[in-house]
């Protein structure tokens, strides 16, 4: 891997100064709150750069899979934000495993902005029982699989969130950052469940 050196984020840095001022503050979400219209509160978040024409949970998702897009193209090395893409495949993989177990489908649960398309992720599972994701992802994802039919949700939970840390401690550590290696520790440390939507629920 070819060193990056602090002036290879120049340009970076620029177009994240830029997009701050569309960030959806917490001044803004206070405006948001108090808003005395569903009008009033469009308007708002037009300023943000949300879609209005979208109900705001769908905005959200957009807006998110629309910024780690710009940011993948725009960093010298993709790698970087992958680290930060990785707990949305995760969280889908969980929601595909686990709507499949209830005959449900998943599709209201997926979250865009993660490295794999998460409609393509529900198709592959689907149609193969398999899923065209990193080595370590679809072995965790087969293992858990199994530990739902065994009916032990907080196994197949234990099992992905594993292998979604040791993912990015990977990933960190492939980039010889401490930053990055201290901040996927802190994580770790805080919320052990890290990948998933919350707290193992027994199906």
């Amino acid at each position: 891997m070819t060193p990056i050196k602090d002036t290879d984020y120049l340009a970076v840095s620029a177009r994240l100064h830029a997009m701050e001022t569309r960030l959806l503050t917490s001044e803004r979400a206070e405006r948001l709150l108090e808003a005395a219209s569903d009008e009033e509160a469009r308007k708002l978040l037009a300023e943000c750069g949300y879609a209005d024409a979208l109900p705001l949970e769908e905005a959200l998702r957009e807006r998110r899979e629309t910024l780690y897009k710009e940011l993948t193209t725009a960093v010298p090395e993709p790698r970087l934000i992958e680290l930060f893409q990785l707990k949305y495949d995760y969280h889908n993989i969980k929601a595909i495993l686990k709507a499949e177990r209830r005959g449900i489908s998943p599709e209201k649960l997926l979250l865009p902005g993660g490295r794999y398309d998460a409609a393509q992720l529900q198709s592959e599972w689907q149609q193969e029982h398999t899923l065209q994701v990193s080595d370590i992802a679809r072995r965790a994802a087969q293992e858990a699989a199994a530990l739902l039919r065994e009916n032990d949700p907080q196994g197949a939970d234990l099992r992905l969130d594993a292998a979604c840390y040791s993912e990015m401690r990977t990933l960190a550590e492939e980039m010889k950052s401490n930053f990055l290696q201290g901040c996927v520790a802190t994580d770790r440390c805080r919320k052990p469940a890290y990948c998933g939507a919350g707290r193992p629920q027994r199906q």
